[in-house]
């Protein structure tokens, strides 16, 4: 619905945060001397059972051949 005619709409105005020098944000940096990287999921990684690998392949090849 349209604001009536004569009806101001009030606005927000933006302030700006004042940053204090002592605390500014600086960037990681994950060299030798450094922060530790963030941790990462490795789950794909993992070295499977033999077994669980072979039962993985034999399904993806059978849906393959079923396409055709």
């Amino acid at each position: 619905m349209a604001p009536k005619k004569g009806v101001k709409i009030a606005t927000k105005k933006k302030t700006e945060k004042v940053m204090n020098p002592l605390f500014e944000k600086r960037q990681e940096q994950f060299d030798i001397s450094g922060a530790l990287p963030p941790k990462k999921d490795v789950h794909r990684f993992v070295r499977w059972p033999q077994v669980v690998r072979i039962q993985r392949k034999r399904r993806i090849l059978k849906q393959r051949l079923k396409l055709r």
